[in-house]
């Protein structure tokens, strides 16, 4: 097995609520580039917005990223 297919194979390990996290800061860090781009047109808050976004979803991503790349099985 290479490299990637251990990785997929251990995502599928984790059951269900870490990849539910995974596709929620997915979502999250989506929403904050999309906020960040509203950025450049006039307005308040775009910006704060994106990045509170963007944060979100490094902290949700965090815990299966760290349990996907430094578990040892």
């Amino acid at each position: 097995m290479g490299w990637f297919s251990t990785k997929i194979e251990r995502v599928k390990a984790q059951g269900t609520i870490p990849i539910v996290m995974w596709v929620t800061a997915k979502f999250f860090l989506g929403l904050g580039i999309a906020f960040l781009i509203a950025g450049t047109f006039p307005g308040q808050g775009w910006l704060m917005w994106g990045l509170i976004f963007i944060i979100l979803g490094i902290i949700f991503a965090f815990p299966l990223a760290k349990a996907v790349l430094f578990k040892k099985y």
